[in-house]
């Protein structure tokens, strides 16, 4: 299966477990401490009622169609079966593209624990 299939999967998976799909960009993999642009690596979750399961890691390098590709694009395409993605900082010009791929763009949860900003974000949708 390719990444694009295996991820239209797991997005059918969410919503079939009424999962609400959230991506983190974290330096250390605990907190929400990295700003948007140096991000090579998100971490993928599905958050419930119940709480929250890391279902992937998804690096810009192995997502690239190309190496000229602009990152931007190969995010907006890797976590288009995400509804947020929980930044440290993001630009407006990229929370606007994200944005137009369907992607919320959240940056008030600087510092929190992983677990804390998708629980709040899972409370507020």
């Amino acid at each position: 299966m390719t990444t694009d299939t295996l991820e239209r999967v797991n997005a059918e998976t969410a919503a079939a477990n009424n999962a609400l799909r959230i991506a983190v960009a974290s330096r250390d993999g605990t907190t929400v401490d990295m700003h948007f642009g140096p991000t090579r690596e998100f971490l993928v979750y599905d958050v419930t009622a119940e709480g929250a399961a890391l279902i992937a890691r998804r690096d810009i390098e192995s997502h690239a169609q190309s190496e000229e590709e602009d990152p931007r694009d190969t995010v907006c395409r890797m976590l288009a079966d995400c509804k947020v993605l929980l930044v440290a900082k993001i630009g407006p010009m990229p929370a606007a593209k994200l944005g137009n791929a369907g992607i919320e763009a959240i940056d008030d949860h600087v510092g929190k624990p992983i677990e804390a900003a998708l629980t709040e974000v899972f409370a507020d949708k």
